[in-house]
């Protein structure tokens, strides 16, 4: 799959604006990053942010992030597709209840359990809107 930006990319912007966008992209890069290693802080989705914010400054850091092995085909098929594949879902969803599920042994209250349990209920019904691909 190629890793060039969609049509629907936008123009970059000036001036100071680019540098606000460049900033803002590393940080939800940053805690995009932080999100796939703490259990609860949602990775991807900063890492959507920051490409977006990057796709209005930057062309180079852009294509680093599409062309990134480690979650540039995941940003890829978002980009081009507003979708995510079967499989990323499924792993998706192992991790985040495999994290509230060890979150809630290790911290034994019912209100923490509830609120883990909305949590991740909230989470799994937003990957299942999302258009899935074959």
């Amino acid at each position: 799959m190629s890793a060039v930006p969609s049509p629907a990319s936008t123009e970059l912007s000036r001036g100071p604006q680019r540098w606000v966008y460049a900033g803002l992209g590393f940080v939800f890069l940053s805690l995009g990053v932080v999100g796939y290693i703490v259990p609860g802080l949602p990775g991807t989705v900063f890492l959507i942010l920051s490409l977006y914010c990057f796709q209005k400054s930057s062309r180079r850091l852009e294509r680093w992030m599409l062309t990134n092995r480690l979650f540039g085909p995941v940003l890829t098929h978002w980009n081009q597709h507003r979708a995510m594949k079967a499989r990323t879902k499924r792993i998706a969803l192992f991790f985040l209840w495999g994290s509230l599920g060890l979150t809630a042994l290790l911290v034994p209250q019912p209100t923490t359990w509830a609120i883990l349990t909305g949590a991740g209920i909230f989470v799994t019904w937003i990957l299942w809107r999302i258009r899935t691909l074959d």
